[in-house]
């Protein structure tokens, strides 16, 4: 993720976002592992990748892909972005809780390894980030969830805008009022959400990304309805967005 982003137009032709293909799928994978940290791939390399590829993005391009969008850099026809859409939420995240236990069993053994020492913290800090936010009770979040990867080179604000639109409509395509969204950002940038249309509901620590960075990231969830989107913006936080897109309930 980046601590700001600016139009990048003159320097990059801006990427254009068109729906998922199954041949899209090594390319939206390793756009996921080049943009783990804050929009930069980690320094190191991480034991059983292309397994935490599949734990994170499996749901979204095996069972639902015709509800995922990718960015596409137009000189090169590379992925740049994706935008993902689980509608089935609950199913979701039952699919996730096996895939985690085989993940589990699958990749311990090669964290014993003394060449994996670094890959054992990262996943050491995830785990206790991912227990830690079972805990929190978010307000006005639950049902479809969805994830959006975007790296530095191609970040702007009139990309996001287009990526966000995309969600939009898929969410409205299956009956869905509105949507929140996870985003890292660097504790001291503070994103300005409501001009892109969102309410933030929740702010806690990603001591994942913080211990990697040297540096206090947070992860912010901000709800975004559907007909309430305010203006727009060419200045954001981040350069990776993981997004849990639910249908919004008032309270």
């Amino acid at each position: 993720m980046l601590d700001q982003v600016c139009d990048r137009g003159a320097r990059h032709p801006s990427p254009i976002v068109r729906r998922y293909r199954d041949t899209d799928r090594e390319a939206v994978v390793r756009c996921f592992l080049d943009t783990l940290l804050l929009g930069e791939p980690l320094p190191h390399g991480l034991a059983n990748a292309s397994g935490y590829a599949t734990l994170c993005l499996g749901w979204f391009l095996d069972h639902e892909p015709h509800a995922a969008h990718v960015a596409v850099d137009p000189g090169t026809g590379r992925v740049v972005g994706y935008a993902l859409l689980a509608t089935d939420g609950a199913a979701a995240r039952r699919w996730a809780r096996r895939q985690c236990l085989r993940f589990a069993v699958t990749t311990a053994p090669r964290l014993m390894s003394p060449g994996w020492s670094r890959s054992r913290a990262f996943y050491a800090a995830r785990a206790r980030d991912v227990l830690g936010n079972r805990t929190r009770r978010r307000r006005g979040v639950g049902g479809a969830r969805a994830r959006l990867g975007l790296g530095r080179e191609h970040l702007d604000g009139a990309l996001i805008r287009r990526m966000l639109h995309a969600v939009d409509q898929t969410c409205l395509e299956h009956g869905l009022a509105g949507f929140s969204t996870e985003i890292d950002a660097r504790r001291d940038v503070r994103p300005p959400w409501v001009r892109l249309g969102f309410e933030l509901v929740d702010e806690t620590s990603n001591r994942t990304l913080s211990d990697r960075l040297g540096t206090a990231v947070d992860r912010f969830t901000a709800v975004r309805r559907l007909g309430d989107q305010r203006g727009s913006t060419s200045r954001t936080a981040s350069g990776t967005w993981e997004m849990s897109s639910r249908p919004v309930s008032p309270r």
